[in-house]
């Protein structure tokens, strides 16, 4: 990584991280929601980019991070029941954190780093924000690619709701999943297979999606989660 930056937006900790080497030409653009602290997140992702050792990598992107503040509830795209009893609930607050994007975190963004600007953007995410960051292709032409890693894409009528809506603009979506996330003992978790494989079928045959991709890893939702994003973003990174 060639540099990085952290800063509060709206009492927001956020932070912008530079890939590859300075060009010309704009940085295309990736923003990342997160669960709390990116440092550890971040570490090791340029190893992971490019293990050869002392090579900067050649792809070249800023990944910017913001720390969610209810994970739950700021990523959920309308409200469902909690999955268990005690857990935070699912507000559906997705839009007005998407709204937060557009109108105050991007611009933010664009002040501090104006080598972004002009570059296409893109949403990465994993888990709620992988749900998130796909959900975010239908309802702005702001993103021009998505990367899902492990997506809550199980969640209440998610899959039906692609089926039956059309990205905002023409793009292109990588997903992934866990191989052994479809074993979960909660029923609502243990479809995340069957509906990642139905939206990845629906993606693949959509006119407005140029590139798609479905990755099966091995293991279940928390095994190798760095090389998880790792791969996302390399492949975001060859599509813009």
């Amino acid at each position: 990584m060639e540099s990085s930056m952290r800063y509060l937006q709206d009492e927001i900790p956020c932070g912008i991280h530079a890939f590859g080497a300075p060009a010309a030409s704009p940085s295309p653009l990736f923003i990342y929601p997160v669960g709390g602290d990116a440092a550890e997140m971040i570490e090791g992702l340029h190893e992971r980019l490019d293990p050869t050792p002392k090579r900067k990598s050649s792809l070249r992107f800023t990944l910017v991070t913001f720390e969610t503040p209810d994970w739950n509830g700021s990523l959920s795209p309308w409200p469902a029941p909690p999955l268990q009893r005690g857990d935070s609930e699912f507000t559906g607050d997705a839009r007005a954190t998407l709204g937060w994007i557009l109108e105050r975190l991007i611009p933010g963004v664009e002040a501090r780093a104006p080598g972004v600007i002009g570059a296409a953007r893109g949403m990465l995410g994993y888990s709620m924000a992988g749900l998130f960051a796909l959900w975010a292709l239908y309802q702005t032409e702001a993103f021009a690619i998505c990367g899902s890693c492990s997506g809550a894409l199980w969640y209440d009528g998610f899959a039906d709701y692609v089926a039956n809506n059309a990205p905002a603009r023409p793009c292109s979506v990588y997903l992934s999943l866990g191989g052994r996330e479809e074993r979960a003992r909660d029923p609502r978790l243990a479809r995340v297979g069957a509906d990642t494989k139905r939206i990845a079928a629906q993606l693949a045959s959509s006119p407005l999606v140029k590139d798609s991709t479905f990755v099966l890893h091995p293991g279940g939702h928390f095994t190798s989660t760095g090389d998880r994003r790792a791969a996302a973003l390399a492949w975001m990174a060859r599509r813009v």
